[in-house]
């Protein structure tokens, strides 16, 4: 598993190190639930090196339980079964060219504005970044060549506040 963490996160940077905590109790002192996060890339690997980067990251004192979709239509799925996801981290490219961004058109028109989207590529050219930040409501957009551990752990901290945020924004509206 190594390899594939050096790989998605850019071998020439610091070596990645897991620090293995006991599991959890069953829910944290603060009675919260965990963060639900989505991971949707049609890559394994993506989904396992994200889940060991992100494994023991603890953000307002609650702890996050990952949901994982290898297409954008079992994406849609699992979105429509919890509405509590806070955070989604989306592939551009998947089963076609462009299903992470028609992910993301379907998911706006949800009216899921609290849900912070994370657009992460391996391909930048076929997506570029001011292209899309422009066109599409997303909250991120992440290049997994530059990637690293810290930085997508801290874009994960800022988007579950943000989504705490807009969750509360959203409550006290109505």
């Amino acid at each position: 598993m190594q390899s594939a963490i050096t790989q998605y996160f850019g071998g020439a940077q610091k070596p990645f190190f897991l620090k293995r905590k006991a599991p959890p109790e069953e829910q944290s002192s603060n009675e919260e639930p965990d963060w639900l996060v989505l991971v949707v890339d049609d890559e394994p690997a993506v989904h396992q090196v994200t889940k060991l980067a992100l494994a023991d990251l603890v953000v307002d004192q609650r702890h996050l339980r990952f949901l994982s979709a290898l297409s954008a239509a079992e994406a849609q799925q699992l979105i429509q079964e919890h509405p509590d996801i806070a955070v989604a981290l989306i592939d551009v490219v998947m089963e076609t060219d462009h299903a992470g961004l028609d992910l993301v058109t379907w998911l706006r028109k949800q009216s899921r504005q609290s849900l912070r989207i994370l657009l992460r590529t391996g391909q930048a050219g076929m997506a570029p970044a001011v292209d899309v930040v422009k066109s599409y409501d997303i909250d991120a957009y992440l290049e997994k060549s530059l990637m690293s551990t810290e930085r997508l752990q801290a874009q994960v901290i800022i988007q579950l506040r943000a989504h705490q945020k807009a969750a509360r924004a959203a409550v006290s509206a109505h």
